[in-house]
């Protein structure tokens, strides 16, 4: 999505902003050279996972932390054996995060609790609201949350307007209701459209 569609759809107001703090970087150890935080969201695959934690434990300061977002894939089945491990965990932002500011932290048996304490502490700082899974489960808990809440609020159609949206959005009631939003104010943007 570029970033003139996704100011229509209200996921960022100002695109120029949002384009002048990207930059891209020759290579990964550019990239990450001096990092305290680096934020690994490649595709869903072990070995692509795997991969991408190799190139950066040569590159990485040792006392960076690495968060994956990944949705599903528990941190220890790609970072196994790695001296990186440690410092590995996985930071799974629930989207749309402008609606649902919760991100999931979960650390692998090897995680060290510096790395956990520091994600915490610096997802906070952000802004965000932090659940702290403290063992990695298949598809990890809030993935299953939402699922379970979305179903019956996708199949709601005359049901928006009995529904009054609070501001708050931390809490299980706000990742529901942020989803809920989120498909309603898609859908209503993508109808005026087309109409």
């Amino acid at each position: 999505m570029q970033p003139v569609e996704m100011e229509q759809y209200d996921l960022i107001e100002d695109p120029a902003s949002v384009l002048k703090r990207l930059s891209v970087s020759p290579s990964l150890a550019h990239a990450v050279q001096g990092a305290i935080y680096v934020q690994e969201s490649v595709l869903e695959r072990v070995e692509i996972k795997r991969d991408v934690m190799s190139q950066l434990q040569s590159v990485v300061a040792p006392d960076a932390v690495i968060g994956s977002s990944t949705s599903g894939i528990g941190a220890s089945r790609f970072t196994d054996g790695m001296p990186i491990a440690p410092q590995v965990l996985v930071v799974h932002p629930v989207n749309p995060p402008h609606l649902v500011p919760v991100v999931e932290l979960v650390p692998s048996p090897a995680t060290s609790k510096a790395s956990l304490d520091f994600a915490k502490e610096f997802i906070e700082a952000v802004g965000q609201s932090v659940v702290l899974v403290n063992k990695e489960v298949e598809g990890f808990v809030l993935n299953r949350l939402q699922g379970v809440l979305l179903k019956p609020g996708v199949s709601c159609r005359t049901g928006w307007q009995a529904v009054r949206i609070s501001t708050r959005r931390s809490g299980m009631v706000g990742v529901a209701l942020g989803i809920y939003g989120a498909v309603r104010n898609h859908r209503s943007k993508r109808t005026r459209r087309s109409g």
